[in-house]
């Protein structure tokens, strides 16, 4: 299991800065879309230069332009670019194809897409090959309640080929216990580490979690300290 840290920043500077103090925890960098609509590719660039070693994703969620637009993120430093699970199979296809070229990955991000066309939707974008396939909760839906657990359980049970990722309030969700018992490949936080009074402690914590979860104890991180303080 690899925990991504999402940079949900519409600053470069900032990012870097906040970047700087979790990098250590974080398996995959997400340029968030805010960042990536104000700062562009130069935020993929400067990040990777100066972590070479972390993966980085783009999640510029295309819609469009699958050949190209993919094609330009990853020459220009991305490892993992995302597309809507929402797009057109042409556009889907397209952006696996051009990151399989360059030996990379294509994460298809189900946000959005209708909770009863989600099986049928989950089965063909794992068939056409994506690498990664993303429950998303978003957060205009978390500020009304919602959250990925039931999306994941249909995914754990309908994905054969892709990994999938989970997104959406892990850090406070009361039901994280349930979301690690499905073994996810990549848990995403963002605000649950960015806005945590010591994002570094919250970052490891996370990280201690995932381990303990790997171990078979989903409840572990309770004895540990104690649950989450924020």
């Amino acid at each position: 299991m690899k925990l991504q840290i999402t940079l949900d920043i519409l600053q470069l500077d900032e990012a870097l800065e906040y970047l700087d103090k979790i990098q250590e925890y974080a398996d995959i960098i997400e340029v968030g879309t805010p960042l990536s609509l104000m700062e562009g590719i130069r935020a993929v660039r400067e990040i990777k230069e100066r972590y070479p070693n972390i993966t980085v994703l783009d999640d510029i969620k295309l819609c469009d332009g699958g050949k190209r637009s993919v094609r330009a993120c990853l020459e220009e430093g991305a490892d993992i670019v995302t597309v809507l699970g929402v797009s057109d199979d042409a556009t889907i296809l397209a952006g696996i194809q051009e990151a399989h070229k360059l030996g990379k990955e294509l994460m298809v991000d189900m946000i959005h897409v209708n909770s009863k066309e989600l099986p049928k939707r989950l089965r063909q974008v794992d068939e056409m090959g994506a690498d990664i396939i993303g429950i998303h909760v978003g957060v205009d839906a978390q500020a009304e309640g919602k959250r990925p657990l039931e999306a994941l359980k249909i995914a754990a049970s309908v994905v054969k080929n892709g990994k999938i990722s989970v997104a959406g309030g892990l850090k406070n969700d009361k039901n994280l216990s349930q979301i690690l018992k499905l073994h996810p490949d990549i848990l995403v936080v963002g605000n649950g580490i960015r806005k945590a009074s010591d994002p570094s402690k919250a970052a490891a914590e996370i990280k201690m979690r995932m381990y303990l979860a790997e171990k078979g104890d989903y409840d572990g991180w309770e004895k540990v300290s104690g649950g989450y303080a924020e």
